[in-house]
């Protein structure tokens, strides 16, 4: 019952950021380093690619603008583990 409650903390502190961070500084097996981010396609694009009434040609069009709309993604959040787990 312990391991359920802990994991449902876990999952709400996924749904706000400054909670995600808290959460991991409070924690000593984490170095937290934040840079903010915001993606540029959301559902929004993922459902003009996955449309079925779109022809081959109309979907591909969209993924070649929404694949220029991305153009150099980098990965903006990083964490590492402070020491190494022993058993």
């Amino acid at each position: 019952m312990n391991n359920l409650c802990d994991d449902e903390l876990l999952k709400s502190c996924y749904n706000n950021p400054e909670t995600l961070i808290q959460t991991y500084s409070k924690c000593d097996s984490f170095r937290i380093h934040r840079e903010d981010f915001s993606y540029k396609l959301g559902d929004c694009e993922r459902l003009k690619r996955v449309n079925k009434s779109l022809s081959l040609k109309e979907k591909r069009k969209i993924i070649v603008s929404q694949l220029e709309q991305l153009g150099n993604v980098q990965q903006k959040w990083s964490w590492s583990l402070k020491g190494t787990v022993t058993s």
